[in-house]
């Protein structure tokens, strides 16, 4: 397997379309990249298979249906049928390190030195500048995310790294959406000291967040459990940032940036 600078993982369920589009651009700007889409139980295999062998990439599937992690707003108008997101905080234990091993496994086998995790929203649109740097992970600027002051403690307490950046408001937070970005090694080192941990403070940590269980937490964890560094990718946005300055000031339309997420609408994806 070739030596890249960076690969893609990118998870799944019913959007095979998306997917292709996703893939094709990935594909766009780094053609040696090694691609990994996993699927979770009960999704289109056919199709998603046929767009893993047109662009090259390694298909499986969970070994158990992780859904969604929790309840947010938006899920009500775009949710898929699968109501169980509508009525939990976060992931229970077993789904969130089902996530976590599977982007593990990944990071592990690819051969690159970075990693992006995109979701069926998340577009590159233009080559990422920030891997031409050295962090641990970067992930979205944070202004709507806090970080539970109990995770900040808990990190404290492995040794890990608590400085990470503040936000618009001066609080430190979590980013890992759609199109974060992590170093292979150290997220592999991470995910191998914190999985024991929280093994045994998992009921512990989840009675006082339920950010225990959220994908946008804990890959951004695993990274600060080994004192990797976290960064703002500033070229990676959402779809709304330049309609919220008071969260988002100086923000233009996403198509000016290098990564979008949260794009919905399939003309506008088609025509990427």
């Amino acid at each position: 397997m070739s030596k890249t600078l960076l690969s893609g993982y990118l998870w799944g369920y019913d959007r095979p379309n998306t997917a292709d589009v996703i893939f094709r651009k990935f594909r766009e700007f780094y053609k040696d990249g090694n691609l990994y889409f996993k699927m979770d139980v009960g999704g289109k295999e056919k199709e998603h298979k046929e767009i893993c062998e047109k662009y090259g990439a390694e298909f499986s599937i969970q070994p158990m249906k992780v859904g969604r992690c929790g309840w947010m707003t938006h899920y009500e108008e775009w949710e898929d049928g699968d109501s169980e997101a509508l009525k939990r905080a976060c992931w229970p234990k077993e789904n969130a390190f089902t996530w976590m091993d599977s982007l593990y496994e990944a990071a592990k086998k690819c051969g690159s030195k970075y990693l992006i995790a995109l979701e069926d929203d998340t577009f590159i649109l233009k080559p990422i500048s920030i891997i031409q740097e050295d962090f641990g992970i970067a992930v979205v600027e944070y202004n709507c995310n806090e970080i539970h002051p109990y995770l900040l403690e808990f990190i404290e307490s492995i040794d890990g790294n608590t400085d990470i950046p503040v936000n618009l408001f001066g609080n430190k937070g979590y980013g890992g959406q759609g199109g974060f970005i992590i170093n292979c090694e150290t997220f592999v080192k991470g995910w191998d000291k914190l999985k024991p941990i929280l093994e045994e403070r998992w009921d512990e940590l989840r009675e006082q967040t339920h950010l225990i269980g959220w994908v946008d937490v804990l890959p951004q964890l695993a990274v600060m459990a080994v004192n990797g560094s976290v960064v703002w990718n500033k070229q990676l946005v959402q779809t709304w940032f330049n309609e919220r300055p008071d969260l988002y000031p100086g923000h233009s339309n996403w198509r000016d940036y290098e990564i979008v997420d949260f794009l919905k609408d399939d003309e506008i994806i088609k025509s990427l």
